[in-house]
């Protein structure tokens, strides 16, 4: 366990390193400018803005937000934040009507809802935030759930790691903690999504936009270059 540890640091050690000279990034949320933070595993050097917290899919919702009209989509609503993220709250607390925070584990939330099986009334939700929560659970159940409390006119912000270049997505059937790191670099990750994600939202009943950053905008504000940010509205029959 500890040659383990040891050598992890080491190899952040050595990425921190190797890493191309660090530039002044800004941050899209709390408007920071300067050097941004390491964070994750394997470590992303200029991850995390050492001033809000927020990574890289926070300040591209951000941008999204600072879009004409967007920010509109979100005023007054009732949100519903499942796994919350500090960063995330602070952008959509002050916009909304209600903002409650959802989790899994007791605790770790205002109120404890299973994404899988959502204790919550049909159509009773307007905004559902749900950002990198899907490939730790059965996410055709979840999707189907989320479907089914949002209201007619809807919103689901979706944010989920992805290998872009990879037509479908890598599973495996019941996989070992060990495996779950092996595969897909965390030991609580059952997946890792390909562009076949949108797909599966559209098969829960669900009609998909998507949205990403210009490659300036990635590299003033530190995100993730080519990331997507999915947002999906009930499909009308």
């Amino acid at each position: 366990m500890v040659a383990n540890v040891l050598w992890r640091l080491k190899q952040a050690t050595h990425t921190l390193k190797s890493a191309a000279r660090p530039y002044s990034r800004t941050c899209s949320i709390c408007d920071h400018s300067g050097l941004f933070g390491p964070f994750g595993f394997p470590v992303r050097p200029e991850a995390q803005c050492p001033q809000c917290q927020s990574l890289e899919r926070h300040r591209q919702l951000a941008l999204w937000i600072a879009r004409d009209g967007n920010g509109d989509r979100l005023s007054g609503k009732h949100i519903l934040h499942f796994a919350p993220e500090k960063a995330v709250e602070r952008l959509l607390r002050p916009r909304s009507e209600t903002y409650v925070t959802a989790d899994l584990v007791p605790g770790a939330a205002e109120i404890v809802l299973d994404i899988e099986n959502i204790d919550l009334a049909d159509g009773s939700i307007e905004v559902i935030v749900c950002s990198h929560v899907l490939e730790h659970v059965d996410d055709a159940k979840a999707l189907r759930e989320l479907r089914r409390i949002l209201c007619r006119d809807g919103l689901a912000i979706l944010m989920v790691p992805m290998v872009h270049h990879w037509e479908t997505s890598f599973e495996r059937p019941a996989p070992t903690v060990e495996e779950r790191i092996k595969y897909f670099g965390q030991f609580d990750h059952i997946r890792r999504y390909g562009r076949d994600f949108v797909q599966r939202v559209k098969d829960a009943g669900f009609a998909v936009e998507a949205f990403s950053p210009t490659p300036e905008e990635c590299i003033e504000y530190g995100l993730g270059l080519g990331s997507v940010t999915y947002f999906a509205r009930p499909e009308t029959v």
